[in-house]
Order: structure tokens, then sequence, then C-alpha cells
């Protein structure tokens, strides 16, 4: 009894001084991690630029610099001079108005100004990515492969196939075989990923990593021109 009774008490200690201090230190830690560079992508194909969060009090926030090509190409960043965590992600100025403010989905990509249709992402800089390609410019020949696989062709075709949501068909190279990524079919853009899938529930998420260079979530597939 004695030793529940200590434990009871201990719990209790802890939620009238520990937890406050555990979400300090919660909440420091993670505007350490989500500090740092970052780029601002439009929607449109226009250039992304970038924006550093960093993690100097500016008393409505902490500090935020966009960059002067952000400042120039988008009217909302112009005022920008901070950031806070609440309700998504928000870029402020010095007073503590809103600017903008990131929203973020189930797979934790921030858009502006809202999910359905977003403006902006929010991303991590990827070396070599500078803007968001439309379906035109990621048409046509790919060469994919992983390691231990020897290299093929598939093309991206442009025409959207009706009732798809976007969905555009893809035709991998003989070389592709008859298995595996030889049997997708189809392709399609998701915010800045690309899908590729066929039947039998094949699927591959591509993220850009690097300049004309797309890498698999998972399974080790490289995709480039």
């Amino acid at each position: 009894m004695r030793e529940w009774m200590t434990s009871a008490v201990l719990a209790a200690v802890m939620g009238m001084l520990g937890v406050p201090q555990a979400r300090a230190q919660a909440d420091r830690e993670l505007i350490e991690a989500m500090g740092g560079a970052w780029m601002v992508l439009p929607t449109d194909g226009r250039p992304g630029c970038s924006i550093e969060l960093g993690g100097v009090s500016i008393g409505p926030g902490m500090r935020a610099e966009p960059s002067a090509v952000c400042r120039l190409a988008i009217a909302q960043m112009r005022e920008v001079a901070g950031w806070t965590l609440e309700d998504g992600l928000k870029l402020i100025d010095a007073k503590g108005q809103v600017r903008m403010q990131f929203v973020e989905d189930e797979t934790t990509l921030l858009s502006w100004p809202d999910l359905t249709n977003p403006r902006y992402y929010l991303i991590r800089p990827i070396a070599g990515f500078t803007h968001l390609p439309g379906p035109a410019e990621l048409g046509g020949a790919w060469k994919i492969g992983r390691k231990g696989a020897r290299l093929c062709t598939m093309t991206f075709n442009q025409a959207v196939l009706p009732g798809d949501a976007g969905a555009r068909p893809l035709t991998p190279s003989a070389a592709c075989g008859k298995t595996g990524i030889g049997t997708l079919t189809h392709w399609q853009r998701e915010d800045y990923h690309l899908l590729l899938w066929g039947p039998n529930d094949l699927l591959i998420r591509m993220g850009p990593s690097g300049a004309g260079r797309y890498s698999a979530d998972s399974g080790g597939w490289v995709m480039s021109r």
C-alpha cells in the first residue's frame, strides 16, 4: 500500500511540476527540429526560393529570414520576420500578424493556403531540385533501376486517362521485364512526388533527389533522364 501511495504522490507531483517543464522541453526540441533552411515551392512551376527559420526569439515568435528572391516573388513574404508553430507553421511579421499559415496533411507536407488547392509547399531544400515540374516536363522517357538490377526505360505518356483524376499511362520497355516494374501501367504527380503503379497493388512512390532524378521512398529504385 505504501509503495502505491508513493507512486501516486510522485505522479501527482509530476503532473503539477513535470508536465509544463516536459512540454517546454518538447517545444524547444520541436523548434530545433523545424529550424534551419526551407524551400518555398510554388505549385505553378515557378522557381522555389529559400527561407531560414531561426531559433532566436523576436517576441511574438522565432526569427525567420526569407531570401531576397522570396520577398520579391511572393507578396506575403515581404514583411515576414518570424515564425511560430501553432495550427501548422505560421510566418509572421514583426508585430505577430500572420502573413502565411502552412497547414500539414497526413504525410506532414506543409501547404499554403490550404490542402485542397495549395499554391505553395514548404519543404526542405533538395540539391538540384529548383521547381515543381508539370506533366509536360515530366513526360517522355526515363531510365529506372536499382542496385542489382539493370537499367530499363519507361515512357511517361501525356494523355490524361478519363475518370482517373490526373492519372496518365506509363509504358515500360521490354528490358523492364514482365514482372515487377515491367508491369507498371500508370503515373501521376502527387504534390512534389511521383506515383507509379500497376496491377496487384504495385505502387512506387518517388521523391526528387536531384536535377532530373527521383528516388523511391522504399525499394531502392532510382529514376533519371
